[in-house]
């Protein structure tokens, strides 16, 4: 792709992500950067209810606090907590 093609072309929601694997394909969503919060989650998790996504998504994080948040309040949704080492591991 052409840099002129990436400036022309079009990032697509998280909404049309969904419509468009909707059925025909897993999705892992992760849940990046600062703005990664509570209702972040709860927008998501309302985004898959709404569709139907519970079974075919899981939602993953860095963020510890929120995913256990996620597993509290909808314990349907798949979760997956991200670390760069196991928490118990030696620092090399």
């Amino acid at each position: 792709m052409t840099k002129r093609e990436l400036y022309e072309s079009k990032f697509i929601t998280l909404e049309e992500a969904l419509d468009t694997a909707r059925g025909n394909i897993p999705l892992l969503i992760e849940l990046k950067g600062a703005t990664a919060d509570q209702v972040m989650a709860d927008d998501v998790v309302d985004m898959l209810m709404e569709r139907d996504m519970l079974g075919q998504s899981m939602v993953i994080a860095f963020d510890y606090d929120l995913i256990r948040y996620i597993e509290h309040q909808y314990p349907a949704v798949l979760t997956g907590y991200l670390c760069t080492k196991a928490p118990s591991a030696p620092a090399y």
